[in-house]
Parts: structure tokens; C-alpha cells; sequence
């Protein structure tokens, strides 16, 4: 019962930090300007317009990023994944949060 004293705010601190960075509206941002199908130069040109930088995972045929924001107590990020199909072409969008300590 006492850990869920420690939990609850836990969450809420987590939940209502950095309401700018926020996955869903990256994920909806980027799928408007990259769409399934689209090439290599397309992606790397709408994410550099972005302003995002990214690097390319050749094994997990992805561009990756690590969009960073500060808060209160902790470090939040949007980790973004742009995957390519097996002819180089966009295949999907993810995004996920992480969170660490400073």
C-alpha cells in the first residue's frame, strides 16, 4: 500500500511534464509529410526541414531520432522510427517516450 503512495505521483510527474514534446503529435506531424511508399531522399529531406536529426540503422532498416526535451524532474524524449521496406521505401512511422534522470 505505501508503494502506491510513491506510485500514483510518479505517474502524474511523468504524465504532465513536457506536454510540448509529445509522441502523437510528432507521429501525426511527420506521417502528413512522409507517406508509405515514399523514398529515402524524401524522408531524410522532410526530417532535416524539420529540423530532426537522424541517423540510418542499416540492419533494422530505420532512420532513427531521439528528439529531446527538459522538465522537472526528469529528461523526456520521442524516440522516432522511420522504417523502410525492402526496396528503400517508407514503410511505417513509430514513436515512443523515454524517460531519464538527469
Amino acid at each position: 500500500m505505501r508503494s502506491l503512495f510513491i506510485l500514483i505521483p510518479a505517474i502524474l510527474l511523468l504524465g504532465g511534464c513536457c506536454n510540448d514534446l509529445n509522441k502523437d503529435r510528432i507521429s501525426m506531424e511527420i506521417n502528413k509529410l512522409i507517406h508509405v511508399g515514399d523514398s529515402r531522399e524524401t524522408i531524410e529531406r522532410v526530417l532535416k526541414s524539420k529540423g530532426i536529426r537522424f541517423s540510418y540503422d542499416e540492419f533494422q532498416q530505420r532512420y532513427q531520432s531521439n528528439i529531446k526535451g527538459n522538465n522537472c524532474l526528469f529528461d523526456k524524449s520521442i524516440l522516432l522510427f522511420v522504417y523502410l521496406d525492402k526496396s528503400g521505401r517508407m514503410s511505417r512511422i513509430e514513436t515512443q517516450e523515454a524517460y531519464t534522470m538527469p
